[in-house]
Protein backbone atom coordinates (compact mmCIF):
# COMPACT_ATOMS: atom_id res chain seq x y z
CA UNK A 1 0.00 0.00 0.00
CA UNK A 2 1.39 3.46 -0.70
CA UNK A 3 0.32 7.02 -0.09
CA UNK A 4 0.63 9.57 -2.81
CA UNK A 5 0.02 13.07 -1.54
CA UNK A 6 -1.50 15.07 -4.79
CA UNK A 7 -0.41 18.39 -5.06
CA UNK A 8 -3.01 21.33 -4.92
CA UNK A 9 -2.08 22.55 -8.27
CA UNK A 10 -2.95 19.40 -9.82
CA UNK A 11 -6.12 18.52 -7.96
CA UNK A 12 -8.69 19.42 -10.90
CA UNK A 13 -6.52 17.49 -13.11
CA UNK A 14 -6.20 14.62 -10.94
CA UNK A 15 -9.91 14.27 -10.28
CA UNK A 16 -11.21 14.81 -14.16
CA UNK A 17 -9.31 11.83 -14.67
CA UNK A 18 -10.59 9.74 -11.50
CA UNK A 19 -14.55 10.84 -12.95
CA UNK A 20 -13.23 9.28 -16.24
CA UNK A 21 -11.54 6.02 -15.21
CA UNK A 22 -14.19 5.16 -12.83
CA UNK A 23 -17.25 5.61 -14.90
CA UNK A 24 -17.54 1.72 -15.33
CA UNK A 25 -20.15 1.37 -12.91
CA UNK A 26 -18.18 1.02 -9.61
CA UNK A 27 -19.94 1.28 -6.22
CA UNK A 28 -17.91 3.34 -3.41
CA UNK A 29 -18.08 4.10 0.23
CA UNK A 30 -18.18 7.38 1.21
CA UNK A 31 -17.35 7.93 4.71
CA UNK A 32 -17.34 11.31 6.64
CA UNK A 33 -14.29 12.21 9.84
CA UNK A 34 -14.29 15.03 12.06
CA UNK A 35 -13.31 16.05 15.50
CA UNK A 36 -17.22 16.54 16.46
CA UNK A 37 -18.43 13.49 14.85
CA UNK A 38 -16.06 11.15 14.97
CA UNK A 39 -15.83 8.46 11.50
CA UNK A 40 -19.34 8.11 9.89
CA UNK A 41 -20.18 6.49 7.03
CA UNK A 42 -22.23 8.99 4.69
CA UNK A 43 -23.04 6.54 1.85
CA UNK A 44 -22.32 2.78 1.46
CA UNK A 45 -22.21 0.32 -1.93
CA UNK A 46 -23.19 3.63 -3.78
CA UNK A 47 -22.56 4.15 -7.97
CA UNK A 48 -19.48 6.54 -8.50
CA UNK A 49 -20.42 9.41 -10.69
CA UNK A 50 -17.76 11.57 -10.69
CA UNK A 51 -15.77 14.05 -8.49
CA UNK A 52 -14.88 17.65 -9.03
CA UNK A 53 -12.47 20.23 -7.90
CA UNK A 54 -13.51 24.05 -8.13
CA UNK A 55 -10.25 26.07 -7.07
CA UNK A 56 -12.05 29.49 -7.16
CA UNK A 57 -14.70 28.24 -4.63
CA UNK A 58 -12.21 26.40 -2.93
CA UNK A 59 -14.71 23.15 -2.57
CA UNK A 60 -14.33 19.62 -3.76
CA UNK A 61 -17.33 17.67 -4.77
CA UNK A 62 -17.95 13.70 -4.85
CA UNK A 63 -20.94 12.89 -6.94
CA UNK A 64 -23.03 9.13 -6.45
CA UNK A 65 -25.79 7.97 -7.88
CA UNK A 66 -28.08 9.66 -5.26
CA UNK A 67 -25.99 12.41 -3.45
CA UNK A 68 -23.83 15.55 -4.42
CA UNK A 69 -21.18 15.66 -1.32
CA UNK A 70 -19.21 18.86 -0.74
CA UNK A 71 -15.87 19.45 0.84
CA UNK A 72 -15.53 22.99 1.64
CA UNK A 73 -11.57 24.47 1.60
CA UNK A 74 -9.92 21.29 1.13
CA UNK A 75 -6.35 21.48 2.53
CA UNK A 76 -5.06 18.04 1.16
CA UNK A 77 -5.60 15.59 -0.91
CA UNK A 78 -3.92 11.87 -0.77
CA UNK A 79 -4.54 8.28 -2.53
CA UNK A 80 -4.14 5.40 -1.06
CA UNK A 81 -3.49 3.12 -3.73
CA UNK A 82 -1.87 -0.68 -4.05
CA UNK A 83 -0.08 -1.38 -7.30
CA UNK A 84 -1.81 0.85 -9.87
CA UNK A 85 -5.30 0.38 -8.11
CA UNK A 86 -6.87 3.32 -6.23
CA UNK A 87 -8.37 1.60 -2.81
CA UNK A 88 -8.84 5.19 -0.62
CA UNK A 89 -8.97 8.97 -1.20
CA UNK A 90 -8.68 11.13 1.72
CA UNK A 91 -9.89 14.75 1.38
CA UNK A 92 -8.87 16.53 4.39
CA UNK A 93 -10.61 19.94 4.48
CA UNK A 94 -9.83 23.02 7.24
CA UNK A 95 -11.50 21.85 9.99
Amino acid sequence: MSYKVINEQDWQKYFDSLSRDMRDGRNIELAVAGSNLGSQIEEENAEFAGISYDPREQVVHVYTDSLDHAILQPREVVAIEEGDTLKALSIRDAE
